[in-house]
């Protein structure tokens, strides 16, 4: 999930034949599919207009449906030791 448009393309671009990859720009597009697909990882923005990539994550572990789902955190942001500090509850940071 990443409300960057290009963002989405451009890993999409990166994984497909590899994997099937269902991009969401928002929190509303990202529950439709939870809906119909259990994917085996999430990746996610941690700086989105909507809701933060921390609060998303929230959400998601908050919920028994998608709790053990694992998530990796994309970013451009370069506060490496407060984005650790936050406990997250990521699986994998990183960093582009």
């Amino acid at each position: 999930m990443d409300d960057v448009n290009i963002h989405l393309i451009s890993i999409r671009e990166r994984l497909k034949g590899h994997y099937d990859v269902y991009p969401a720009q928002s929190v509303e597009q990202l529950f439709i599919i939870l809906e119909k697909v259990i994917p085996e990882l999430i990746l996610l923005d941690i700086n989105m207009l909507e809701v933060d990539g921390y609060g998303m994550v929230d959400r998601l572990k908050n919920d028994a449906r998608y709790a053990g789902i694992p998530v990796i955190f994309l970013t451009g942001d370069n506060d490496k030791v407060s984005l650790l500090l936050t406990g997250a509850g990521c699986t994998l940071l990183l960093f582009w």
